[in-house]
């Protein structure tokens, strides 16, 4: 999975299995601190509340499809050249 985030941060990471209704992106702004050469280093970072957007983003995936048929299977006998039987199974009706 690839995700990139235009609003928001991403949720998931690449290689993450996700389902149905998973959050992908929030709609949390990322913190970025403002840096200048100018200013000197602080000892503590100043916290501000996050920003909320509205997430936004592209995400690339593969899916995968699981689906299951079952069906009866039919016993022929089948007389062979060297005087033997074959027996077999067939699904084919």
């Amino acid at each position: 999975m690839e995700i990139i985030a235009l609003a928001g941060q991403p949720a998931v990471k690449k290689g993450d299995t996700v389902r149905k209704g998973d959050v992908l992106i929030k709609g949390i702004a990322p913190d970025i601190a403002p840096t200048s050469p100018n200013q000197p280093a602080q000892s503590a970072p100043i916290t501000t509340p996050p920003q909320l957007v509205k997430a936004s983003g592209i995400v690339k995936a593969r899916v995968w499809y699981e689906s299951s048929i079952y069906t009866r299977a039919r016993s022929y006998t089948k007389p062979c050249p060297n005087g033997g039987i074959a027996s077999f199974l067939s699904n084919l009706h």
